[in-house]
């Protein structure tokens, strides 16, 4: 009988200290620079007083949060259909401003601004085309600004510079350090 306690003791001592499973969450599954959602084939309208302002059509969607900040970063796949992203800007008559494609694309809501990168190209309805490898479209002022190189394309001017800010049917541009070619009509 004096042997009984011995191997009594130990084992209830085991079975007492098992480990405690923690419980999971999405937070702990899912890392801090993970998105909060993600969506593929996504189409995003934006409008304002029942007219439209933004249409982004893009194959990827992802929304982060980080900190103070939110935004939703857009682009394609390696699909060779869907690797750019499109933002159709209207006017305020919800007529058609201009087309925007780009490799990426970060809508910031809260600033109502996006941001296009990776070989941007904007194609105005007027004719005119920019390029660059990045973009800031700010709904508030309704202008475009590109803070590195760009260059434009239209009718009656071929030209390139640096620091481009322009109304958002690339109406009215400004350049710095500009160099092109501009048509001059001699009647």
């Amino acid at each position: 009988m004096r042997v009984f306690p011995f191997i009594l003791c130990p084992v209830l001592a085991l079975s007492a200290c098992e480990r405690r499973a923690v419980p999971v969450s999405m937070e702990t599954v899912r890392g801090e620079d993970s998105p909060r959602q993600e969506t593929w084939n996504a189409h995003l309208v934006l409008s304002a007083a029942g007219v439209p302002r933004l249409e982004i059509r893009s194959a990827y969607q992802a929304s982060y949060e980080r900190g103070d900040s939110a935004f939703v970063l857009m682009s394609g796949t390696e699909d060779p259909d869907s690797k750019r992203v499109i933002a159709v800007v209207y006017g305020e008559e919800g007529d058609t401003t201009a087309v925007v494609r780009a490799d990426r694309l970060y809508w910031y809501a809260e600033d109502q601004r996006m941001e296009a990168v990776g070989n941007v190209i904007v194609d105005a309805e007027n004719g005119r085309r920019l390029e660059s490898e990045y973009l800031e479209w700010d709904d508030a002022t309704r202008t475009v600004s590109t803070p590195g190189f760009a260059r434009i394309h239209s009718d009656d001017f071929d030209g390139e510079g640096y620091g481009l800010l322009a109304d958002e049917g690339l109406e009215e541009v400004q350049l710095s350090n500009v160099s092109g070619v501009l048509e001059v009509d001699e009647e």
